[in-house]
């Protein structure tokens, strides 16, 4: 989907994955990172474990785009994410549930936040 202004538009997305070490997170990475590669993806930090569940790794991007719609293209199936929104800021998180799938296999747990717009 793409945009109609001119504006670029901007996300933060957070995705926890199956991962059982380094060497997995950084071809999780790339992985994500080639998926993800129309909205420009900046890592905010090293792939690394979650303290809560160490059998996932966390994987953080700014990501932006003056053509696409980031938040409408990620969220194509909008059934599959709950959804908050509010004068600020809106947050979509999905949950891997049965077969469901969220741009790599692995990926377990997503959250996704825009400005409002």
């Amino acid at each position: 989907m793409t945009q109609t202004s001119d504006t670029v538009n901007q996300a933060f997305l957070r995705i926890y994955a199956d991962c059982q070490d380094g060497d997995e997170a950084r071809r999780l990475a790339q992985a994500l990172e080639l998926v993800l590669s129309f909205y420009d993806p900046v890592a905010t930090a090293a792939p690394a474990r979650y303290w809560k569940i160490p059998e996932l790794f966390g994987f953080t991007y700014r990501l932006s785009s003056s053509v696409r719609d980031i938040w409408a293209d990620l969220l194509s199936d909008p059934d599959d994410w709950r959804q908050a929104v509010d004068e600020h800021e809106r947050s979509a998180v999905w949950n891997r549930l049965g077969d469901r799938r969220f741009l790599i296999a692995e990926a377990r747990w997503a959250e996704l936040q825009t400005q409002a717009q």
